[in-house]
């Protein structure tokens, strides 16, 4: 059976094999309500949606994504809360890439989903389990076909 040039791409390329580790890399970071993140509340005290309170959770670095009162979504490395609004660099609006992140910051008030981007343990293992397992299945079943 002939093997396809998607697979030598990904199997024999650097830059294949490059990119599938970068793809792999990135996708095991997921945003999280920030009642979730590390350590994370009982059951009971996690609220759906934003409260003030947690803005005390937040340490500078985070990288969250703010949905507004008027559905504007923005991504912000958050710096510090000033005027009862949390100032960082804004790096997205709307899913588009702001070219030139720039510094602000939204006011408290008009917050309605706040998350942070943390790293997803069981997705990264699953990740850096599945990957291994497959190529040495592919490889095992080779071997047995087309002896040593």
């Amino acid at each position: 059976m002939k093997e396809s040039r998607f697979g030598q791409f990904f199997v024999r390329s650097p830059i294949g094999i490059f990119l599938l580790v970068f793809l792999v890399g990135t996708s095991c970071k997921t945003y999280q309500k920030v009642d979730w993140i590390k350590p994370n509340l009982p059951v009971e005290e996690r609220s759906k949606y934003f409260e003030p309170r947690q803005l005390s959770r937040l340490s500078e670095g985070d990288h969250l994504s703010v949905l507004t009162t008027d559905s504007t979504a923005y991504e912000i490395t958050f710096k510090e809360i000033r005027n009862d609004s949390i100032q960082g660099s804004f790096t997205r609006k709307n899913s588009l890439r702001i070219r030139v992140p720039f510094e602000s910051g939204i006011p408290i008030s008009d917050i309605s989903v706040l998350k942070v981007k943390e790293v997803n343990g069981w997705l990264t293992f699953a990740v850096f389990i599945a990957i291994p397992g497959t190529f040495l299945l592919v490889a095992l079943r080779h071997l047995n076909t087309h002896g040593f």
